[in-house]
């Protein structure tokens, strides 16, 4: 199968629908809500788009106590113990730390003409699919 990186929207957080305990909600630039919700030290959970799935039951526990941050406009953070999540809103990105450490988050290669090769977290323009790369 081949991904042509054309074919989807980047996506950006354009604005924090504001905080809860457990998380925050975002707004992005295709019009999709994101969501992220702590279920523990070090385990988050980014949802986007419209919740049109049944509930399969993959995460069962309760979300959990978490500090959010807007650290500059457009930069958030979630944090829970030693763990931290990063998200940048323009485009879309995230970076998973571990005691400030970076351990996971979004693609880091770059064109020669300074975007990802690939969009971070991007949506098809038609057909309903997601894509999201990480660096690894």
């Amino acid at each position: 199968m081949f991904l042509d990186p054309a074919a989807y929207l980047r996506l950006d957080a354009v604005e924090s629908f504001g905080t809860t305990s457990t998380g925050a909600s975002f707004a992005t630039s295709t019009g999709d809500l994101l969501e992220v919700t702590c279920y523990g030290e070090g385990v988050f959970r980014l949802r986007l788009g419209p919740n049109t799935r049944p509930n399969y039951g993959l995460i069962v526990g309760r979300a959990k106590p978490c500090t959010v941050n807007q650290r500059e406009p457009g930069e958030w953070t979630i944090a829970s113990g030693h763990a931290s999540l990063e998200l940048s809103g323009v485009p879309l990105s995230f970076r998973l730390k571990w005691n400030d450490a970076p351990v996971f988050g979004s693609i880091t290669d770059c064109h020669f003409r300074g975007f990802t090769r690939l969009p971070a977290v991007g949506r098809a323009t038609r057909g309903g699919l997601w894509t999201a790369a990480f660096a690894l």
